[in-house]
């Protein structure tokens, strides 16, 4: 059941997100901002930086500037989270490291 759960969690995440994306790209966005609030429903979802800066960018595009700026300022949180445990050495997967280079773009 946990693995079962793992793996929807796995597929529907990044499933939700595109939604979003594509649902914002076309001006839907009460629809982008409902797919976001499904992604972060998820624990995976919560800890999301992909999903706190698009419901962020949602929510500027709807006027909805104190909550935008609450998402966007999670995601830099959840950006510098990652930051520091890539330079604690913690990156296993031995990729790129996405968070750092946003990270020092932003700098």
């Amino acid at each position: 059941f946990i693995k079962l759960k793992k793996i929807e969690e796995e597929i529907k995440l990044p499933v939700l997100l595109n939604l979003a994306l594509a649902a914002y790209k076309m001006g839907t966005y009460t629809k982008s901002h409902k797919f976001c609030d499904f992604a972060m429903e998820m624990e995976s979802g919560r800890q999301s930086v992909k999903a706190h800066y698009r419901r962020g960018c949602v929510r500027m595009m709807m006027g909805e500037y104190e909550d935008a700026e609450e998402d966007l300022d999670r995601a830099l949180e959840l950006v510098d989270g990652k930051i520091l445990l890539l330079e604690d050495g913690k990156d296993d997967d031995g990729g790129c490291n996405d968070a750092k280079d946003l990270k020092d773009a932003k700098e």
